[in-house]
This record gives C-alpha cells, structure tokens and sequence, in this order.
C-alpha cells in the first residue's frame, strides 16, 4: 500500500511539475498574432511576440505592412528577451520585473515601477491578428485636435 502511495505521488508530481503555469498560457502567440504593448507614460506603442521557448520577439512593421522580426537595430539589440511567470504572478521579463494584474487570452495588464521616481504605471497587452493594421497614435491626437467638439462634456 505504501509502494502504491509513493508511485501515484511520483505520477502527481511529474505530470504536475510538467505542466506549464496557466498564466504563462496567456502570454504565448500563434503564428497569426501578436501583443500590441501600451504604456500610460508614452503614447506609441511597440508589437511584441512570446514564444512558447520563453523568449520574446520584438516585431515592426515593413514597408509591405506585415510584421517582421525586429530584434536589433545597429548595435542596440531589442530582443528576443527572455522571459517567465513567477507562481506570485511577477513577469520577469529581459532586465525588468512586472506584477502581473490581470490576464486573459485577449489582453494583459502589468504594474511597474519607475527605479528613480518610485511611480507606478501600467503596461496594456492587447492581442492584435499580424494582417490588422493598427492606427498610430498621430492619428488619435490629429482626430482630437481637429474635432475637439466631439470631446465636450455637456
């Protein structure tokens, strides 16, 4: 009876220990999409891939409008980053660590910190299909500035 213990926990153990954390699921990438990644501090925003090898791609847009690996630019090497999530939900990701608030398979939201300042700010994952054209943020900022109307409280 003892024997048959030990052998069923063993079995728990390498089926469960092998399993990938759930909320790392979240994070992975068909070939057919990508994180549009938002921050509250800037208003530009960057196309980022997570592998299911822990790494990540940083992807730009060509001149034919599809996404292409963009992990160097010159001597500044942008990725691929690796990265993992702890079981306390904290992504570490390259050089950076970021709590994890909430996570789906559409969208992710992350809290972070400045080093100097000790302000907290939030990133914005929003999955996006690769074919999908996104709108920069000039265009918002034309849209507002030359409808302003649009934007009055009454």
């Amino acid at each position: 009876m003892r024997k048959t213990v030990i052998i069923i926990l063993q079995i728990i153990c390498v089926f469960g220990c092998s399993k990938q954390n759930d909320l790392e699921e979240n994070f992975i990438n068909s070939e057919n999409d990508c994180w549009v990644i938002y921050s509250q501090n800037q208003p530009n925003y960057s196309f980022w891939r997570f592998n299911k090898n822990k790494t990540s791609d940083n992807l730009l847009r060509n001149e034919n409008g599809n996404l292409e690996n963009f992990n160097t630019d010159g001597d500044l090497i942008i990725g691929p980053k690796k990265w993992k999530v702890s079981s306390d939900s904290i992504l570490t990701w390259g050089m950076h660590k970021y709590d994890v608030i909430d996570a789906n398979k559409n969208v992710i939201v992350l809290m972070a910190e400045e080093k100097e300042t000790h302000e907290q700010f939030h990133l914005f994952l929003i999955k996006e299909n690769k074919l999908t054209l996104r709108k920069g943020a000039y265009y918002f900022e034309q849209k507002r500035l030359k409808n302003q109307e649009k934007y009055i409280s009454k």
